[in-house]
């Protein structure tokens, strides 16, 4: 038996826990980030992002009944700003593409799962993903935008991912830096 834990007043997220309480009182705890419950960030500053993310974490381990001190692991991973400068400059040279023109939203992660990890194993360093701006979709929005951010924010291959520069298209696309 499961029980997915969300904190009282955060949003529910989708396609991925913020965390899940099993049987046997064991809580795992998914990547917590620096943003504030309505998932946006409130400082630049790195030790702000960080005292956030142990305060979103502590949130979701009372969700679970737990606190900090029950803690068996915990692992960090943090990116140099420059890496995230040079992304958006599109300054890494693209190793490879993947097109998701004309996928739904139920095709598009695990389609995005399986080109991160073949481009990891082939030791890509950065791929791009074209979702689309959603300009053909009910209502001018993109569904696939939101869907392969949050599933880019749930592999551990992934580093760090920014919008495309507006050459290689923009918002209808994000350049991905993996993990080496």
């Amino acid at each position: 038996m499961k029980n997915v834990l969300l904190p009282e007043g955060w949003p529910r997220p989708r396609g991925y826990a913020n965390g899940v309480s099993a049987q046997g009182r064991q809580v795992f705890v998914a990547g917590m980030v620096g943003w504030n419950a309505d998932a946006r960030f409130e400082s630049d500053d790195l030790v702000d992002q960080v005292r956030q993310a142990l305060v979103n974490v502590r949130s979701v381990l009372a969700q679970g009944l737990a606190r900090p001190e029950h803690m068996v692991r915990m692992t960090w991973y943090l990116v140099d700003r420059r890496e995230i400068r040079k992304l958006k400059r599109g300054d890494y040279t693209v190793d490879g593409r993947l097109d998701l023109h004309g996928r739904t939203a139920a095709e598009a992660c695990p389609d995005v799962r399986r080109f991160v990890e073949q481009s990891r194993h082939s030791r890509h360093r950065c791929v791009c993903i074209v979702h689309g701006r959603g300009l053909h979709s009910e209502g001018s929005a993109s569904i696939l935008k939101p869907r392969v951010r949050a599933c880019l924010k749930s592999l551990q291959s992934v580093l760090a991912f920014s919008d495309a520069p507006r050459s290689e298209g923009g918002a209808g696309a994000v350049y991905v830096l993996l993990r080496r």
